[in-house]
């Protein structure tokens, strides 16, 4: 079960974790310990997330957050697609700094606000790159 930022599995397909780092907002030198890369199980009903922008404007900067949340918004983006979340395996710090991604780097991300199922699908050391393994039919949306 997992709740926090995600996005789509193509936004970090072929990357090694620095370039993930870069893509979706880490400061440099978080994923130095790892990462596993977790793929929702399913979908996020409309009530278990909420929009997140782009790791281009982190902390939701820009978005009118209160109007999409009232209009049930649901990506397009999703269709077909498995989304995934990267799970530092060194510990959070609650004084850690998120920058922006580059411009030709940022990638679309959205909010678990409640716990969501979610199956690793991956683990990275240092330096590593993605690529997916694929369990069973449920995990390879």
């Amino acid at each position: 079960m997992v709740k926090g930022y995600f996005t789509i599995e193509r936004n970090i397909l072929g990357l090694s974790t620095q370039e993930i780092e870069r893509v979706l907002g880490f400061p440099r030198g978080r994923l130095t310990s790892g990462a596993k890369i977790l793929a929702l199980f399913r979908e996020p009903y409309h009530d278990e997330y909420e929009p997140a922008g782009s790791t281009l404007f982190p902390q939701r900067q820009g978005l009118r957050l209160k109007e999409l949340i009232e209009t049930r918004f649901r990506p397009g983006a999703w269709v077909g697609q498995r989304l995934v979340k990267v799970v530092p395996d060194s510990p959070h710090s609650f004084t850690e700094w998120y920058p922006p991604a580059p411009l030709s780097g940022a990638v679309e991300q959205w909010l678990l606000t409640k716990l969501v199922p979610a199956i690793e699908v991956g683990r990275l050391a240092v330096g590593e790159r993605y690529y997916p393994r694929r369990r069973d039919a449920n995990a390879s949306r």
